[in-house]
């Protein structure tokens, strides 16, 4: 299970509307929010196997996925948000619009490791 997570969302409401769900399911998780990948660079190199990054697609250039690559090295795990760039490690997707219930989804333990594509649909 995740105990770390680390959201990167440029839009500063959705990322406190992500730290907010992510902190009543998981409330003894360590949650963070940065703005940008850049932001996160650091945090990122010190995650281990129980950290899960949610970033937006958008927030994610060609440059930085090496970052993000080396997260799923250590073990953790990858969630983009909108669409799948085109990487080469694991990674779960859940499209938008997304709801509370497709990002659960998406970190239920069964996905863990496996890329996923999660649909956009009503809850």
């Amino acid at each position: 299970m995740c105990k770390t997570f680390v959201v990167i969302e440029p839009d500063p409401v959705v990322g406190l509307d992500l730290v907010e769900m992510l902190r009543s399911v998981y409330p003894k998780s360590d949650v963070v929010v940065l703005g940008s990948l850049l932001d996160a660079s650091g945090r990122l190199q010190a995650t281990g196997a129980d950290a899960c990054v949610l970033i937006n697609s958008a927030a994610a250039a060609d440059r930085s996925l090496v970052t993000l690559r080396g997260v799923v090295v250590r073990g953790g795990r990858v969630v983009f948000i909108g669409r799948k760039p085109n990487i080469d490690f694991p990674a779960t997707v859940v499209e938008t619009p997304f709801t509370s219930a497709m990002i659960m989804n998406a970190l239920l333990p069964t996905q863990c490791g496996q890329p996923e594509h999660q649909p956009a649909g009503h809850t």
